[in-house]
């Protein structure tokens, strides 16, 4: 009861409601002093460098997918392009998650899946640290026990993305101007799952917790995109930003 109790407050009612009138404060505030600058809900500014990019590319009528997407507004890579009216698939463990992009980004496709490159049952260690929810028992055991409580776990069956792409009906290159992966250290197994060559998604912003910036070719999820003619950008906290080169 109590958990359900601080979900309502902290994820519909500050983080719901307060948080979008704030961020549309700010964004006239500035627009209207003439203040070059841009509020942000990413962890370290993501969405105001992803929004710039797809700006100067003009990439402007293709989706985002967000595989891992966590809250939709607080600390999310998407939100800004969603208030400019851009849309997407948005793709999370947690149902209680999904649940509120149902309500507050309703125009978008928002699905109760996991992700990883192959279709098998896991057990999904939720956590009442929401951004922290994994399927791996080795991040569970080098964490706080009660940030996963056993009660929490639940059975579910993985997809690929090439799978979930299918399903939606999302067909060859230029369709996806964004695709954004933050699944808590599974993130090489979710790109993985992408026929890159096929849906050749523009932008690609992945967490690579691992990333030596002065020996990137050490690091297999760089190798990866390296090999189907991305580019790495910027490197931002833990996120690189990939570009594929244009033919």
């Amino acid at each position: 009861m109590f958990r359900k109790i601080y979900n309502y407050y902290s994820n519909v009612i500050l983080k719901g409601n307060v948080l979008p009138f704030y961020y549309q404060f700010l964004r006239s505030t500035f627009k209207l002093f003439g203040i070059f600058a841009k509020a942000s809900l990413s962890q370290s500014s993501e969405d105001v460098i992803i929004e710039k990019i797809l700006k100067d590319a003009k990439k402007n009528k293709g989706i985002f997918v967000d595989v891992g997407c966590n809250h939709p507004i607080d600390y999310n890579n998407t939100y800004l392009l969603y208030l400019r009216g851009k849309r997407g698939i948005n793709i999370d463990g947690n149902g209680d998650l999904i649940k509120l992009y149902s309500t507050y980004r309703k125009n978008d496709t928002n699905l109760n899946y996991l992700i990883s490159d192959k279709e098998e049952d896991v057990i999904f260690n939720l956590s009442n640290k929401d951004k922290i929810s994994t399927i791996h028992f080795d991040e569970v055991d080098n964490a706080n026990e009660k940030h996963f409580p056993a009660h929490l776990r639940t059975k579910m069956t993985t997809k690929t993305l090439n799978s979930v792409l299918e399903e939606h009906h999302i067909e060859g290159a230029g369709k996806i101007d964004l695709l954004c992966i933050d699944v808590e250290n599974h993130d090489f197994e979710v790109i993985s799952s992408i026929d890159l060559n096929k849906y050749q998604p523009y932008l690609v912003v992945i967490e690579i917790l691992d990333l030596d910036i002065n020996n990137p070719t050490s690091n297999k999820t760089y190798n990866l995109l390296h090999q189907n003619g991305y580019k790495l950008e910027h490197f931002v906290f833990s996120n690189g930003f990939f570009i594929r080169a244009q033919a």
